[in-house]
Protein backbone atom coordinates (compact mmCIF):
# COMPACT_ATOMS: atom_id res chain seq x y z
CA UNK A 1 0.00 0.00 0.00
CA UNK A 2 1.38 3.42 -0.75
CA UNK A 3 -0.01 6.83 0.65
CA UNK A 4 0.21 9.90 -0.74
CA UNK A 5 -0.87 12.84 1.21
CA UNK A 6 -2.25 16.22 -0.09
CA UNK A 7 -0.14 19.95 1.19
CA UNK A 8 -3.16 21.99 2.96
CA UNK A 9 -1.96 25.70 2.31
CA UNK A 10 -3.95 27.70 4.71
CA UNK A 11 -7.72 27.18 5.24
CA UNK A 12 -9.85 25.97 2.80
CA UNK A 13 -13.56 28.09 1.94
CA UNK A 14 -16.24 25.89 2.18
CA UNK A 15 -18.29 25.21 -1.51
CA UNK A 16 -21.89 25.49 -1.73
CA UNK A 17 -22.53 22.02 -4.02
CA UNK A 18 -25.88 21.65 -5.54
CA UNK A 19 -26.55 17.80 -4.50
CA UNK A 20 -28.66 15.56 -7.43
CA UNK A 21 -30.22 13.35 -4.79
CA UNK A 22 -32.28 10.44 -6.30
CA UNK A 23 -36.27 11.09 -6.36
CA UNK A 24 -38.26 10.32 -3.79
CA UNK A 25 -41.75 8.80 -3.55
CA UNK A 26 -43.87 11.16 -1.62
CA UNK A 27 -41.32 14.00 -1.37
CA UNK A 28 -42.47 16.44 1.22
CA UNK A 29 -41.99 20.15 -0.16
CA UNK A 30 -41.16 22.92 1.71
CA UNK A 31 -42.18 26.40 0.92
CA UNK A 32 -39.60 29.09 1.91
CA UNK A 33 -39.93 32.66 2.69
CA UNK A 34 -39.76 35.14 -0.77
CA UNK A 35 -37.26 37.08 1.28
CA UNK A 36 -33.96 35.92 3.53
CA UNK A 37 -34.43 36.64 7.58
CA UNK A 38 -31.20 37.78 9.84
CA UNK A 39 -31.34 35.20 12.71
CA UNK A 40 -30.16 36.79 15.87
CA UNK A 41 -27.51 34.31 17.41
CA UNK A 42 -25.97 34.74 20.67
CA UNK A 43 -22.50 33.00 21.55
CA UNK A 44 -22.19 31.78 25.13
CA UNK A 45 -18.35 30.24 25.91
CA UNK A 46 -18.76 27.14 28.00
CA UNK A 47 -15.24 26.04 28.18
CA UNK A 48 -11.98 26.38 26.34
CA UNK A 49 -9.31 23.98 26.03
CA UNK A 50 -6.00 23.88 24.38
CA UNK A 51 -3.92 25.89 26.52
CA UNK A 52 -0.32 25.73 27.60
CA UNK A 53 -0.92 26.89 30.90
CA UNK A 54 -3.93 24.15 30.88
CA UNK A 55 -2.99 20.50 32.25
CA UNK A 56 -1.40 17.93 30.60
CA UNK A 57 -3.59 16.35 28.81
CA UNK A 58 -5.04 19.94 27.45
CA UNK A 59 -1.54 20.31 25.57
CA UNK A 60 -2.59 19.14 22.20
CA UNK A 61 0.19 18.48 19.62
CA UNK A 62 -1.97 18.43 16.41
CA UNK A 63 -5.61 17.85 16.69
CA UNK A 64 -7.23 16.97 13.29
CA UNK A 65 -11.03 15.99 14.35
CA UNK A 66 -13.32 16.86 16.93
CA UNK A 67 -17.33 15.61 17.16
CA UNK A 68 -20.02 15.51 19.88
CA UNK A 69 -22.09 12.56 20.91
CA UNK A 70 -26.11 12.53 21.71
CA UNK A 71 -24.83 13.94 25.48
CA UNK A 72 -22.98 16.73 24.71
CA UNK A 73 -19.76 15.23 25.34
CA UNK A 74 -16.60 16.54 22.80
CA UNK A 75 -14.45 13.89 21.44
CA UNK A 76 -10.78 15.29 20.38
CA UNK A 77 -8.69 13.39 17.98
CA UNK A 78 -4.94 14.11 18.24
CA UNK A 79 -2.86 12.69 15.40
CA UNK A 80 0.59 13.55 16.35
CA UNK A 81 -0.06 10.80 19.77
CA UNK A 82 -2.50 9.11 18.11
CA UNK A 83 -4.99 9.45 20.90
CA UNK A 84 -8.38 10.27 21.83
CA UNK A 85 -9.42 12.65 24.37
CA UNK A 86 -13.61 12.82 25.84
CA UNK A 87 -14.46 15.95 27.52
CA UNK A 88 -17.53 16.75 29.29
CA UNK A 89 -20.11 19.30 29.23
CA UNK A 90 -18.38 21.51 31.83
CA UNK A 91 -14.88 20.61 30.11
CA UNK A 92 -13.42 18.46 32.20
CA UNK A 93 -11.51 15.25 31.08
CA UNK A 94 -13.81 12.14 31.10
CA UNK A 95 -11.53 9.10 29.40
CA UNK A 96 -9.02 8.91 27.16
CA UNK A 97 -7.72 6.09 24.76
CA UNK A 98 -6.17 5.14 21.56
CA UNK A 99 -2.34 5.61 20.75
CA UNK A 100 0.57 4.03 18.77
CA UNK A 101 0.79 0.63 18.23
CA UNK A 102 -0.30 -2.54 16.60
CA UNK A 103 -2.36 -4.00 19.53
CA UNK A 104 -6.23 -4.34 19.93
CA UNK A 105 -7.21 -0.14 20.14
CA UNK A 106 -3.98 1.15 19.43
CA UNK A 107 -3.23 2.82 15.96
CA UNK A 108 -0.72 2.91 13.33
CA UNK A 109 -1.48 5.98 11.93
CA UNK A 110 -5.36 7.43 13.31
CA UNK A 111 -6.63 9.86 10.75
CA UNK A 112 -10.32 10.67 11.01
CA UNK A 113 -12.81 11.08 13.66
CA UNK A 114 -16.58 9.84 13.87
CA UNK A 115 -19.18 9.52 16.91
CA UNK A 116 -22.18 7.94 17.15
CA UNK A 117 -24.75 9.53 19.18
CA UNK A 118 -24.79 6.80 21.41
CA UNK A 119 -21.05 7.66 22.01
CA UNK A 120 -19.40 4.95 19.75
CA UNK A 121 -16.32 6.07 18.53
CA UNK A 122 -14.83 4.97 14.94
CA UNK A 123 -11.33 5.73 14.19
CA UNK A 124 -10.00 5.79 10.90
CA UNK A 125 -6.15 4.27 10.17
CA UNK A 126 -4.33 4.89 7.11
CA UNK A 127 -1.24 2.93 8.21
CA UNK A 128 -3.70 -0.08 9.13
CA UNK A 129 -6.13 0.43 6.20
CA UNK A 130 -9.30 -0.22 8.74
CA UNK A 131 -11.69 1.35 10.70
CA UNK A 132 -11.57 0.73 14.83
CA UNK A 133 -14.76 0.64 16.50
CA UNK A 134 -14.71 2.10 19.97
CA UNK A 135 -18.03 1.51 22.73
CA UNK A 136 -19.33 4.61 24.51
CA UNK A 137 -16.78 3.65 27.09
CA UNK A 138 -13.66 4.25 25.26
CA UNK A 139 -13.39 0.24 24.90
CA UNK A 140 -12.02 -1.28 22.06
CA UNK A 141 -14.82 -3.50 20.29
CA UNK A 142 -13.74 -4.26 16.72
CA UNK A 143 -11.84 -3.04 13.54
CA UNK A 144 -13.98 -3.10 10.11
CA UNK A 145 -11.29 -3.56 7.15
CA UNK A 146 -11.72 -0.93 4.11
CA UNK A 147 -12.13 -2.68 0.92
CA UNK A 148 -8.86 -3.46 -0.61
CA UNK A 149 -10.20 -4.56 -3.65
CA UNK A 150 -10.94 -0.94 -4.40
CA UNK A 151 -8.01 0.37 -6.21
CA UNK A 152 -7.52 3.35 -3.93
CA UNK A 153 -9.37 5.04 -0.77
CA UNK A 154 -9.91 8.53 -0.03
CA UNK A 155 -9.17 9.50 3.70
CA UNK A 156 -10.67 12.56 5.18
CA UNK A 157 -13.24 13.96 7.53
CA UNK A 158 -15.68 11.25 7.91
CA UNK A 159 -19.21 11.46 10.63
CA UNK A 160 -21.29 9.18 11.74
CA UNK A 161 -24.90 8.62 10.00
CA UNK A 162 -27.90 8.97 12.32
CA UNK A 163 -29.32 5.84 12.69
CA UNK A 164 -27.02 3.46 10.97
CA UNK A 165 -24.31 1.09 11.58
CA UNK A 166 -22.40 3.58 9.10
CA UNK A 167 -20.10 6.66 8.47
CA UNK A 168 -20.27 9.95 5.87
CA UNK A 169 -17.40 10.73 3.62
CA UNK A 170 -16.65 13.19 0.63
CA UNK A 171 -14.02 11.79 -1.11
CA UNK A 172 -13.07 14.78 -3.27
CA UNK A 173 -12.60 16.85 0.44
CA UNK A 174 -9.90 13.97 1.12
CA UNK A 175 -6.21 14.93 2.15
CA UNK A 176 -4.63 11.87 2.07
CA UNK A 177 -4.84 9.12 -0.76
CA UNK A 178 -4.63 5.23 0.20
CA UNK A 179 -3.56 3.47 -2.97
CA UNK A 180 -4.19 -0.20 -2.75
CA UNK A 181 -3.72 -1.68 -6.37
CA UNK A 182 -1.00 -2.29 -7.95
CA UNK A 183 -1.23 -0.31 -11.41
CA UNK A 184 -0.69 3.47 -10.01
CA UNK A 185 -2.73 6.16 -8.88
CA UNK A 186 -6.70 6.05 -9.79
CA UNK A 187 -8.23 8.76 -12.09
CA UNK A 188 -9.01 11.94 -10.86
CA UNK A 189 -12.63 12.32 -9.89
CA UNK A 190 -15.43 13.67 -12.31
CA UNK A 191 -17.94 14.43 -9.60
CA UNK A 192 -18.71 15.58 -6.22
CA UNK A 193 -19.55 12.67 -4.23
CA UNK A 194 -21.03 11.77 -0.63
CA UNK A 195 -20.06 8.00 0.09
CA UNK A 196 -21.84 5.83 2.67
CA UNK A 197 -19.28 3.47 4.22
CA UNK A 198 -21.22 0.77 6.40
CA UNK A 199 -19.18 -1.18 9.24
CA UNK A 200 -21.62 -3.87 9.76
CA UNK A 201 -19.46 -6.61 8.68
CA UNK A 202 -15.66 -7.46 8.84
CA UNK A 203 -15.08 -5.34 5.62
CA UNK A 204 -16.19 -1.76 5.20
CA UNK A 205 -19.13 -1.55 2.25
CA UNK A 206 -19.27 1.92 -0.04
CA UNK A 207 -22.01 3.16 -1.66
CA UNK A 208 -22.79 6.73 -3.47
CA UNK A 209 -25.74 8.47 -2.11
CA UNK A 210 -25.43 11.62 -3.52
CA UNK A 211 -23.31 13.51 -6.10
CA UNK A 212 -22.61 16.71 -7.77
CA UNK A 213 -21.20 18.78 -10.08
CA UNK A 214 -17.07 19.38 -9.78
CA UNK A 215 -16.08 22.45 -10.58
CA UNK A 216 -13.44 21.75 -13.80
CA UNK A 217 -9.61 23.08 -13.47
CA UNK A 218 -9.22 26.21 -14.76
CA UNK A 219 -6.33 24.78 -17.46
CA UNK A 220 -4.31 28.40 -17.42
CA UNK A 221 -4.36 29.16 -13.50
CA UNK A 222 -3.63 25.59 -13.22
CA UNK A 223 -1.00 24.95 -15.99
CA UNK A 224 0.58 28.25 -13.93
CA UNK A 225 0.47 26.52 -10.83
CA UNK A 226 1.74 23.53 -11.95
CA UNK A 227 5.11 25.21 -13.68
CA UNK A 228 5.48 27.14 -10.20
CA UNK A 229 5.66 23.63 -8.49
CA UNK A 230 5.76 20.27 -11.16
CA UNK A 231 5.31 18.70 -7.45
CA UNK A 232 1.56 19.92 -7.36
CA UNK A 233 0.56 19.04 -10.83
CA UNK A 234 -0.71 16.06 -9.79
CA UNK A 235 -2.28 16.75 -6.88
CA UNK A 236 -4.65 19.33 -8.39
CA UNK A 237 -6.31 16.89 -9.70
CA UNK A 238 -6.51 14.12 -6.72
CA UNK A 239 -7.42 16.39 -3.95
CA UNK A 240 -10.01 19.08 -5.45
CA UNK A 241 -10.68 20.60 -1.97
CA UNK A 242 -7.15 21.57 -1.67
CA UNK A 243 -7.34 24.10 -4.60
CA UNK A 244 -10.38 25.79 -4.77
CA UNK A 245 -8.63 29.19 -6.44
CA UNK A 246 -7.81 26.94 -9.35
CA UNK A 247 -11.27 26.00 -10.33
CA UNK A 248 -14.03 27.64 -12.51
CA UNK A 249 -16.81 28.85 -10.36
CA UNK A 250 -19.31 27.77 -13.05
CA UNK A 251 -20.32 25.62 -16.05
CA UNK A 252 -19.05 26.65 -19.13
CA UNK A 253 -22.14 28.18 -21.11
CA UNK A 254 -24.07 29.55 -17.78
CA UNK A 255 -25.27 32.63 -17.70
Amino acid sequence: MRRLRGVMRGVVPAAAVCLAAARLNAQQVIQLPAEDRWLDVEVVELYRLGSMAGEAWEQFGRVHDVAFDGSGNLHILDVQIHRVFVVGPHGHLLREFGGKGEGPGEFGSAHGLAVMRDGRVVVSDSDRAVFHVFDANGDFERTVAMDLAAAAWNLGTIVAQPGAEAIIAVPTLADELLVTGCCGLPPAPSSLAIERIVLGGEEAGTDTIAEGWLPALDSRRALAAARGNPNIGRAMSLFPALFPELRRAYAPGFH
